[in-house]
């Protein structure tokens, strides 16, 4: 969160980053309360202010790697 803001805002934008980071915002929606104009510019702001992008769930990644391998015997 490297741009000049007051700190006001910048206390905002860090909640909605976290607010993102925890699954209660889309991505979507925190590109547009932010007035980012695009999902880069979302990543770049979360690495600015230190926090991890949210992430899928053990349990779907695993699901998904299943699946990919079935595909693979597949073909």
């Amino acid at each position: 969160m490297g741009r000049l803001m007051p700190e006001f805002t910048k206390q905002y934008a860090r909640a909605v980053l976290q607010a993102y980071a925890d699954g209660r915002a889309t991505k979507e929606r925190a590109v547009e309360v932010l007035g980012l104009r695009d999902y880069a510019e979302l990543l770049v702001m979360l690495g600015d202010a230190g926090i991890q992008p949210p992430r899928l769930a053990d349990e779907e990644i695993e699901e998904m790697a299943q699946t990919f391998e079935n595909v693979l015997r597949m073909g």
